[in-house]
């Protein structure tokens, strides 16, 4: 984040240290700083009083628990003490987005730890059973180990291996090419979803 973003204002318990450093349609995203240890944790409020915007917060919440289940994020999604506004859990690192844009992770390199991880996040997507819409490259975010996921869409039921798997496929290869400007790393992708998709 840019110096210009950097903020700290208090907040009861909490110091914004961050302020609207992103917004969605639902919120608008804080960094804060829990002042009894110091942890960082994302603070999201809504953008209105529309009612719209607490039933995403409560969807939020419920799929946060989906994804620490099947081992894909270890983001805790849980109300702010004024019941209005949500509290999630901080992963510091960087998003595929930005790893893909400033060449920090290639695929043609398919031993590095970033894309053995990302590997390691796609089977275990793919064997939970379980299709979440919306991972894409802004949504993982690697902090050095391991990839998380912090934030999707809807997330559908059980179905087959083979229609979970391919439905990952096809999303992947149209939402992480979108960073890719080689044919030599389309192809790598390509080869990647091959092997991690099975």
């Amino acid at each position: 984040m840019s110096s210009s973003s950097k903020h700290r204002h208090k907040h009861g318990r909490l110091k914004v240290v961050h302020k609207d450093c992103a917004q969605g349609v639902h919120g608008r995203i804080s960094v804060v700083e829990r002042k009894s240890d110091g942890k960082l944790i994302v603070w999201k409020r809504p953008r209105s009083k529309d009612h719209r915007h607490q039933e995403s917060f409560r969807q939020e919440i419920k799929k946060s628990k989906y994804w620490r289940k099947f081992g894909v994020s270890k983001v805790k999604v849980c109300w702010h003490k004024d019941k209005q506004s949500l509290l999630k859990t901080y992963i510091k690192g960087h998003t595929l987005k930005q790893m893909l844009r400033d060449n920090d992770l290639r695929f043609s390199k398919p031993n590095s730890r970033p894309v053995k991880a990302l590997g390691e996040l796609v089977e275990l997507l793919i064997n939970s059973g379980h299709y979440i819409q919306d991972v894409n490259r802004q949504n993982l975010v690697f902090d050095g180990k391991k990839w998380h996921l912090i934030d999707s869409s809807a997330i559908h039921g059980k179905t087959s291996h083979s229609e979970t798997r391919q439905k990952y496929k096809m999303a992947f290869l149209r939402s992480w090419s979108k960073s890719l400007s080689s044919d030599e790393e389309i192809h790598s992708l390509k080869s990647f979803l091959n092997r991690y998709c099975r």
